[in-house]
């Protein structure tokens, strides 16, 4: 299904499709210009809808859920998505390129992206907007992507885990709309909370991915990561932080969770909690963090916690951190 020169999706799911659908077994490309440049749109469809087997490759997006119903994404290759300019009524990717999936307001719980596999798509892999009841992002491979998964503006519930991914960057980095650039592996943004970032495999960034896992202030200031878990994810070679809550005038980060985490060999920090980010009350402990340039373990924060810092930390192994003693050397 090839959609190029048309200025339409090469395949168009729209309200007017009263079916469940399946979308199986195709070579899907092209989609690259007009309101929906991508290479399938679904719009506001109510039903549940499969796509699975489908080789998706050089559109703007590989595929764009806009407020639609349950729909599982499994088995799919996503191939340099990264022509021409999308476009929609969401102004957070109009006028850009470079996205395997966008998920924009999901309708339901029953979001499963699955087993795919992503490669050159110089945004990101997966861009997931506005989701407030939650998704499943499993089993998935990414490799010379911009970035992994950007999660941003009130996206709850969100479970990513067990998702592989390396040399982000590597093909270069376009920016979403603002000339806003993805800053990590995994962006976590604006009000997104209760989220599972766990079990997951990432290594090897190029600026501007400096970051393994970020809890960013790309998209402005508001609070990020309330309630959320980052556990059991092995982290390496980037050229900044293996986990960052960066600099925000509203909480970053609190009462979240970063346990049981391998950071190794990156470029600034293991694990930072920037000053100024009025992230609080987390707890940090068993993480291994070896190798890393500036310090394993860094808390800028002030407060009540572990050596006046605003968190808990204990059972920490790094032989660098600050303030001192934050983490501890393994045996």
């Amino acid at each position: 299904m090839d959609a190029t020169g048309t200025g339409a999706p090469a395949f168009l799911v729209d309200p007017g499709t009263y079916a469940p659908v399946v979308i199986d077994g195709f070579t899907i490309q092209g989609g690259s210009g007009g309101t929906e440049g991508s290479g399938i749109y679904a719009d506001y469809y109510a039903f549940p809808m499969q796509i699975v087997n489908n080789i998706i490759q050089n559109n703007a997006v590989g595929v764009y859920l806009f407020e639609e119903y349950s729909t599982h994404i499994e088995h799919n290759l996503f191939k340099t998505n990264n022509v021409g300019a999308a476009g929609s009524d969401d102004a957070e990717i109009v006028g850009t390129s470079g996205y395997g999936i966008v998920i924009y307001y999901p309708y339901s719980g029953g979001l499963a992206i699955t087993e795919n596999e992503f490669t050159g798509n110089t945004t990101t892999a997966m861009y997931v907007y506005f989701d407030e009841y939650g998704g499943s992002i499993t089993g998935n491979t990414s490799e010379n992507d911009g970035s992994f998964v950007i999660i941003n503006h009130e996206s709850s519930n969100v479970q990513f885990r067990h998702n592989q991914g390396k040399n982000f960057g590597a093909h270069g980095v376009t920016p979403l709309p603002g000339s806003i650039y993805p800053d990590a592996a995994i962006d976590i943004g604006w009000d997104s909370d209760y989220l599972d970032i766990s079990d997951n495999d990432l290594e090897g960034g190029k600026a501007p991915i400096n970051n393994g896992i970020a809890i960013t202030n790309i998209f402005g200031s508001e609070a990020n990561g309330y309630g959320s878990n980052v556990i059991g994810n092995t982290i390496k070679r980037f050229p900044g932080n293996g986990i960052v809550a960066e600099s925000q005038t509203a909480a970053a980060l609190y009462d979240s969770m970063i346990s049981g985490n391998e950071v190794e060999d990156n470029g600034q920090d293991g694990i930072l909690i920037e000053a100024g980010s009025d992230s609080y009350d987390n707890v940090l402990f068993g993480n291994k963090t070896e190798g890393n340039h500036t310090n394993d373990c860094e808390d800028d924060t002030t407060g009540s916690g572990t050596l006046a810092t605003a968190n808990t930390w204990f059972n920490n192994i790094g032989s660098s951190s600050n303030p001192t003693g934050l983490c501890t050397p393994g045996r």
